[in-house]
């Protein structure tokens, strides 16, 4: 579970440095949810694949990801 809280923070501070997604947004912590449920759909994956689970965390908040209503992008 480490592992993942660290790709979730990598994920949370890209967002943020791209300006998606600031601490102080009301749905900040809602978006680290869906991040976090993307990336236990991939809790296979394992250090090596850091790269991969990260890319595949964020693609699952694009507005034309499967089952995703609404769009932070």
């Amino acid at each position: 579970m480490a592992f993942l809280k660290a790709v979730l923070d990598e994920c949370t501070a890209e967002l943020e440095t791209l300006g998606v997604v600031r601490r102080s947004d009301r749905d900040f912590e809602a978006i680290r949810l869906k991040l976090a449920a993307a990336l236990l759909c991939h809790a296979g994956f394992g250090e090596g694949d850091r790269g991969e689970l990260k890319v595949r965390a964020l693609q699952a908040l694009k507005p034309d990801a499967p089952g995703r209503q609404g769009a932070i992008f």
